[in-house]
Parts: C-alpha cells; sequence; structure tokens
C-alpha cells in the first residue's frame, strides 16, 4: 500500500530542523503515519503550495503509479488543505530547479522575498494577482477544488481523506458548493476548531523556533496519531 500524502509546508515538514528550512520529509507527519498503517510513503508537498498544486501533483503522481502498474486499491491520499489565497504560475526557466520544477508559488504579503527573487514579469503578475484578489471567487475555487479531487478520487474508488492546515474562513453562503462536500472526508471542512494548527495549538504545542510559524517533529507525531485514529474509528479504509 502506499499513502500519498499532498499540502503546503505543514505537510512538508518545514521548520522542523533549523528556522527558515523548506522541508524535512523524513520527520513530517506522513512519514510518522506511514509508519503505523505500514504503508510506502510519497510526500508530494512543498512549502507555499496553493490548491491549484495540490491537484496538478496529485493528479501527476498518482497517473506515474498507474504507468508503473499499481492499482487504484493500493493508494491511501491524504491532503491538508492550505488557505484559498494562493495560487502558481509556469516558468520554463525554473525547470531544473529541484524545489519548484518550472512551477513558481504565490502567496499574499510575499511582496519584498518575491521582488527579489522572481523575474520581472513574474513578479508584476505576482502584483497584479494580488490586487486583483477576491475572497469571494478565492473560496469559489477553493470549493471547486476540493470537489474536483474528491469526484476523482471516488471514481477510482481510491481511498483518501482531507483536512485543513489552518482555520482560515471559508464562505458558508456557497451552500449549493459546500453540501456536495462528503464530510465523512474532510470532518474540518467547515470547522476551524479541527484544522491542524488549531488542533495542535490546544493539544499544548509549541512552534519549533521563535519567530516560526510551523511545528517540530513532536507536533508532527501528535497529528500523525491523530488521523491514524479518526481513519480506524471511522472506517475509512473503503469507500
Amino acid at each position: 500500500m502506499y499513502l500519498i500524502a499532498n499540502g503546503c509546508s505543514h505537510t512538508s515538514g518545514a521548520e522542523i530542523e533549523f528556522i527558515l528550512q523548506d522541508s524535512c520529509y523524513s520527520k513530517a507527519w506522513p512519514q510518522h503515519l506511514s509508519k503505523k498503517l505500514d504503508f510506502e510513503v510519497i510526500n508530494l508537498a512543498a512549502s507555499g503550495a496553493s490548491c491549484k498544486r495540490i491537484i496538478r501533483t496529485t493528479l501527476n503522481g498518482i497517473g506515474n503509479l498507474f504507468l508503473k502498474g499499481i492499482k487504484p486499491e493500493e493508494l491511501f491520499v491524504i491532503v491538508l488543505w492550505p488557505g484559498p489565497y494562493r495560487t502558481e504560475i509556469y516558468k520554463q526557466a525554473y525547470l531544473e530547479d529541484p524545489i519548484w520544477q518550472g512551477w513558481l508559488p504565490m502567496c499574499p504579503n510575499n511582496d519584498s522575498s518575491y521582488k527579489k527573487i522572481y523575474p520581472r514579469d513574474v513578479y508584476n503578475y505576482y502584483k497584479a494577482w494580488v490586487t486583483t484578489l477576491d475572497a469571494e471567487s478565492a473560496n469559489i475555487d477553493y470549493y471547486n477544488y476540493v470537489i474536483l479531487l474528491q469526484s476523482y478520487l471516488k471514481s477510482f474508488k481510491i481511498k483518501y481523506l482531507f483536512w485543513r492546515a489552518s482555520s482560515t474562513t471559508l464562505n458558508r453562503e456557497n451552500l449549493s458548493l459546500a453540501i456536495q462536500i462528503d464530510r465523512k472526508y474532510f470532518p474540518s471542512a467547515h470547522d476551524g476548531d479541527l484544522s491542524y494548527l488549531y488542533l495542535l495549538k490546544q493539544s499544548g504545542y509549541k512552534f519549533s523556533f521563535k519567530n516560526s510559524t510551523h511545528h517540530g517533529e513532536d507536533g508532527h507525531i501528535f497529528f500523525a496519531n491523530y488521523l491514524y485514529n479518526y481513519i480506524n474509528d471511522n472506517s475509512l479504509w473503503s469507500l
């Protein structure tokens, strides 16, 4: 069996070992959960990842396993969804970059760093995207991404579990979209108190370093155990 994990920095294991660390897959919660499940882990997460990136890399990752002869029933997908206010852009000049592989992440409030590291055309795109960012459209996109991946996984009868990384407010007035989310497999969809960050905070776990916004390995172990119990308690071994 294969555990396919995807998400942002909270899934890639950012800042577990040192401040500003991009990822630490060997100590992140997917690694600990895979050991409890006795699965082989494939961690597709990256710092700064958007919902758009999660869709792209999850579908591509599953497709690559299909090409190797791995069957849908051998997969379990867990996604720790980031907030809706993120995107990415493709730039071929970064194709050989081991982290970005051509896809540049974009998150609000990173103006100073993006201005230093991104080409002018990419930075200008980022500025235009930020200035036109709209809460309603961002929430609609969020729901669409979740429903798309949920439907894809169910169509192949691939076992899965979705969770929220943070308690970012979602607009529940989008009722026609909200009711399409299967809450058994995404229990924290409209409950910020179940989000990864809130659960760890309420359980007494601190961030790994001063000025860090990420948890240490102890927090990742806690979350791995939490998901393990949820999977078993709710019989998520079949759709």
